[in-house]
């Protein structure tokens, strides 16, 4: 990244809180409220078994795709613009505001490649710029749908836009339900989903995470060290291609670890580290392969950091998980029981890309 950034402030809406506050403390405190998906279940010869997810019921039942984005992704900025005068603050300094967001991959909705953007800013950025009373805008290439590793190459775009717009703030979006019919249609398939006969499958959730940025001051504010991105090249024709591919995901995900790490010059990282696992077992042995890099470095002091998992309180969340513990983090340092000044984020989509952000103060 060209230059660090500045988190301005953060909203959050996940299935424990409608709200960044509640939502970090119940994630802190190991709540949940997994339940029983209406109307779905798995099946096997003349057994049947409901699935396990994590709604946000009260904002995303009968909705679907960009509606339930919609809804999703409102209550977050009203949570990020609940401070009073911040809305005001944004409408006077940015007109409009610049968006980047990170989608779930539409190619599962089976939308046209070429329509996307098109029909995103037509039903997804126009009635959200409505509802919440501020001008926004978002560029050609910052409709950013691939999952959870999305959110690092988010924040990539917004670093470029900061420096080649000089604009004041930009806001970063990420969203994604994996309770969609489609979603839990394909994730069965695959038998990927938690069940009785399958202990090591993953829980459906849904959320939305909202971060605002700014250039970086000197301020005591969490800044973005470094958010980066890679795409692997990996065979996936067979069947079980995660499985047999995870020990290389897992190294190249150390690499990337420490190359986001070198911002911190000769320090030594110390701090809470955030993964995304999420029940399933390639993700597990990703991160084993990840620490065998990572144990022989001295960029990192792994007996000291913590680890937080998201998805034991909110399941799975794809493409907004990055985010959203960009969120925690802020939470965590405003409330001061973060571990160290210091966080890392891990994130590995479903189609194993993968994406580390540094953030600290």
């Amino acid at each position: 990244m060209a230059s660090q950034m500045e988190v301005f402030n953060t909203g959050l809406v996940t299935s424990v809180g409608l709200d960044l506050a509640h939502s970090a403390a119940s994630v802190r405190a190991g709540l949940n409220r997994f339940q029983a998906l209406e109307d779905t279940s798995v099946f096997d010869d003349d057994w049947e078994a409901p699935i396990t997810g994590a709604p946000v019921s009260l904002l995303t039942k009968g909705y679907t795709q960009q509606a339930r984005w919609l809804r999703l992704a409102e209550k977050a900025i009203k949570d990020l613009l609940s401070p009073p005068g911040s809305k005001e603050r944004l409408i006077a300094e940015s007109s409009p505001l610049m968006v980047i967001w990170a989608l779930p991959n539409t190619s599962l909705f089976r939308w046209p490649d070429e329509q996307v953007p098109e029909l995103l800013n037509q039903f997804l950025l126009a009635p959200l710029s409505r509802r919440i009373g501020i001008p926004l805008v978002t560029p050609s290439n910052g409709w950013i749908c691939e999952g959870c590793s999305g959110g690092p190459r988010a924040l990539r775009a917004i670093a470029r836009s900061i420096n080649a717009e000089d604009l004041p703030y930009v806001l970063c979006i990420g969203v994604d339900s994996l309770l969609e019919p489609l979603c839990l249609q394909d994730l069965a398939e695959q038998d990927r989903l938690k069940t009785p006969e399958q202990p090591t499958g993953l829980i459906p959730g849904e959320a939305a995470a909202a971060v605002l940025l700014k250039a970086s001051t000197n301020g005591s504010r969490l800044k973005i060290y470094g958010a980066l991105h890679k795409s692997l090249t990996l065979d996936r024709e067979p069947e079980n291609w995660r499985s047999l591919s995870a020990y290389k995901i897992g190294r190249e995900l150390g690499a990337l670890i420490l190359e986001a790490l070198s911002a911190l010059g000769e320090r030594i990282f110390v701090g809470d580290i955030y993964l995304d696992l999420n029940g399933e077992e390639w993700r597990a042995v990703t991160w084993s392969a990840a620490l065998v890099i990572l144990k022989g470095s001295k960029k990192i002091d792994l007996d000291s950091c913590e680890y937080r998992i998201p998805a034991t309180s909110i399941g799975d969340v794809g493409a907004a998980s990055s985010l959203v513990a960009i969120g925690l983090t802020a939470e965590s340092v405003r409330r001061r029981y973060a571990c160290a000044n210091f966080s890392l984020i891990c994130s590995v989509s479903d189609q194993a890309d993968i994406g580390v952000v540094l953030v600290g103060i």
